[in-house]
């Protein structure tokens, strides 16, 4: 089993953050896309419910930072919209 099945498996069966930590010492990307479903590693841990999984990708392992910032311009984006349309009515 390759240690990128190994982190997605341990990220769904509850494996403590310690361990999931050395997995992820094994891994060339920490997104970790499974190839079947395409769920990256963020995505695996939120539907795990593991709050302090997903604050470890996110925080110390920058995880999804330019997906991450490509959400925010374009949410900046839609608020300039809805904020233009929203005060010609």
């Amino acid at each position: 089993m390759t240690p990128a099945i190994r982190f997605r498996e341990a990220l769904s069966n509850g494996s403590s953050l310690s361990h999931l930590q050395r997995l992820a010492g094994k891994l060339n990307d920490i997104r970790n896309s499974d190839p079947s479903t395409r769920a990256t590693s963020l995505a695996i841990a939120t539907q795990a419910n593991r709050l302090d999984v997903v604050e470890w990708l996110l925080l110390d392992c920058d995880h999804d930072q330019e997906e991450i910032s490509r959400v925010r311009c374009f949410l900046k984006f839609l608020e300039a919209l809805v904020g233009d349309s929203y005060s010609s009515l």
